[in-house]
């Protein structure tokens, strides 16, 4: 064994080792809004798999627990997606796990349930799956994207289709004036962003990303080149995506601002 598979495999144990006190639990389960993710922490050599659950029940059992659940395993990349992959958003499954706290232990997922099996839970599938819909006077209708908790829409930016993504939350008609002021001053907000950009990131072009006998490109230059394809809201501030027009190869060029200060961050990534 080699000591990458040693150090692994001590990972492993000592994930599970928190859950040794709990029992084995036959349960059925309604998965959240998104399927598995699998993240790797720093220096350690173990993969995590996660995905979320919103009620389950141990089979045979009435009593339903909901809220904010987890199901979680920790192992190598390809036996974590043998036990995850399966799963998907919004599905009722039995399964067996170990308890800790919120956190479920999977250790063995048997099949997928039929939504008329289990009317408890299929009455909150249904719920969770409702359309949530903003309408807005000037700006139109946002959709709920349940798996990234932002509401959807398009708007019109300068004769231009334009994304927008707004964070779900108790600030979502703060965010939708901002974004009605940014309208107001669209040409404004336009050239100021791209201006930054283009002095940000200019030199970065220059410098790193040039094709053999391509010329250096001037900042009026590169502002022209970016294609403005979305603009994100979160309660802090927002920021416009752009197509970078191959400057960077196909990467996205991001500029993040207030409304107070304007734009403070540009970056290539993507």
């Amino acid at each position: 064994m080699s000591d990458a598979d040693s150090l692994t495999m001590q990972e492993v144990q000592q994930f599970q080792q928190l859950f040794a006190t709990g029992a084995e639990l036959n349960i059925v389960a309604l998965t959240g809004s998104h399927g598995a993710s699998y993240s790797k922490m720093g220096d350690e050599q173990a993969w995590m798999a996660t995905i979320p659950v919103t009620a389950w029940h141990v089979q045979d059992h009435a009593d339903m627990q909901q809220g904010e659940f987890i199901l979680v395993n920790k192992g190598e990349q390809e036996q974590l997606e043998q036990l995850f992959d399966p799963m998907e958003a919004n599905q009722i499954w039995k399964m067996t796990v170990r308890r800790d706290h919120h956190r479920l232990l999977l250790l063995k997922l048997d099949h997928l349930v039929d939504p008329a099996q289990e009317p408890e839970l299929a009455r909150r599938l249904a719920e969770q799956t409702l359309e949530v819909t903003v309408e807005h006077e000037r700006l139109g209708t946002f959709v709920l994207d349940r798996g990234r908790d932002m509401l959807r829409g398009t708007i019109e930016w300068l004769g231009k289709t334009v994304r927008v993504s707004i964070e779900q939350g108790e600030e979502v008609q703060l965010q939708l004036n901002h974004l009605t002021r940014l309208l107001d001053d669209a040409t404004e907000w336009d050239e100021r962003i791209r201006t930054f950009a283009a002095e940000e990131l200019t030199e970065l072009k220059n410098d790193s990303w040039l094709e053999e006998d391509e010329e250096e490109w001037s900042e009026a230059h590169f502002a022209k080149q970016l294609s403005l394809q979305e603009i994100t809201f979160t309660e802090e501030d927002f920021t416009f995506w752009f197509d970078d027009g191959d400057l960077f190869w196909g990467h996205v060029v991001c500029v993040s601002n207030t409304l107070e200060d304007g734009p403070y961050d540009a970056r290539m990534g993507g």
